[in-house]
């Protein structure tokens, strides 16, 4: 187990420096316009000053140019919030409804949770916010419920913990919701699957009945594919989470991906609060933060399967 870990954790520490260096690039030599050996020296001094220094570079949020390194320091309890929340709720909504299924083929309940996984799957996650911020939301829902945030219903963990928990756990809910519909359909094949496998049969054999075969049998050899269907979907998190930052006016550090600049006359680039283009410091620091948490979700999701599963440790 040490020796996957320690793979797994250099394999992190190569994403995290190549990612965003591979965003310097293309914006040198694509949006700049800069030669390959000036955007190679370019490169070198974006190394030194991010990795050594720990200088992302300055961005405008709302008109204030704040340093980026502080944005995404005070916003990494939004953005780890909602990825590894989402997560785990998506992981154990899907296991939960796979397990209600099980082996059944045709039956109602197989019918109507597979057309609810298919909904889950169609609809963006944009959409699935407004609806719950309208429908539920505790100050402008329809049908408010307290335990349901709205915009702008947010406060630090070390502040307010059960209002962070709230706010967290509402938009969690809502970007796993796609995550859970494809964890719900890996479970429901992996145990179709394996129902007829001997160690099952013996077991039912035996008296156990159908509910206690699935979970203490059935269940641990389907949760190896629904681990790395988590690991590989993280990238899908990540992008769902910064969608979901904007109705619900989270302060996460992704949002600065959705502050922008505009050209002059001259062809200098003025900041303002919004805009199509992006601010190169801003989208380098998105996508270091992001290739962080993707390869850190990687490295547990690779943890839990080694210990799941023992051909990988060997």
């Amino acid at each position: 187990m040490a020796g996957v870990l320690a793979r797994r954790a250099l394999t992190l520490v190569v994403v995290v420096v190549v990612a965003p260096s591979i965003t310097f690039l293309i914006w040198s030599l694509l949006r700049d316009g800069d030669s390959a050996p000036a955007a190679a020296s370019g490169l070198a001094h974006y190394l030194y000053a991010t990795f050594v220094r720990g200088d992302l570079g300055t961005v405008n949020v709302n008109g204030v140019v704040m340093p980026v390194r502080r944005v995404l320091l005070e916003g990494l309890p939004v953005d780890l919030g909602l990825v590894f929340g989402g997560l785990a709720i998506g992981i154990v909504v899907g296991v939960g409804g796979g397990l209600l299924c099980g082996p059944l083929t045709g039956a109602r309940r197989d019918h109507l949770f597979g057309l609810g996984s298919a909904l889950g799957l169609s609809l963006p996650v944009w959409l699935l916010a407004y609806m719950v911020l309208f429908g539920f939301g505790r100050i402008q829902g329809g049908h408010p419920l307290f335990f349901v945030a709205d915009t702008g219903d947010y406060a630090q963990p070390w502040v307010h913990p059960l209002v962070y928990l709230r706010a967290i756990g509402t938009a969690s809910a809502v970007i796993a919701i796609p995550l859970a519909a494809a964890c719900f359909r890996m479970t429901r094949v992996s145990l179709r699957e394996t129902r007829d496998m001997q160690h099952l049969t013996t077991a039912r054999a035996k008296g156990i009945n159908e509910g206690r075969v699935l979970r203490r049998h059935a269940l641990p050899s389907a949760m190896p594919g629904v681990v790395t269907l988590a690991g590989v979907s993280l990238p899908w998190l990540v992008f769902n989470a910064i969608m979901v930052e904007i109705p619900y006016n989270l302060p996460g550090g992704f949002r600065i991906a959705h502050f922008g600049q505009f050209l002059t006359d001259t062809g200098l680039p003025a900041l303002i609060s919004r805009s199509h283009l992006p601010q190169a410091a801003g989208l380098e620091g998105v996508v270091l933060e992001a290739a962080a948490i993707i390869a850190l979700g990687m490295l547990v999701c690779d943890a839990l399967n080694a210990w799941l599963d023992p051909r990988i440790r060997s």
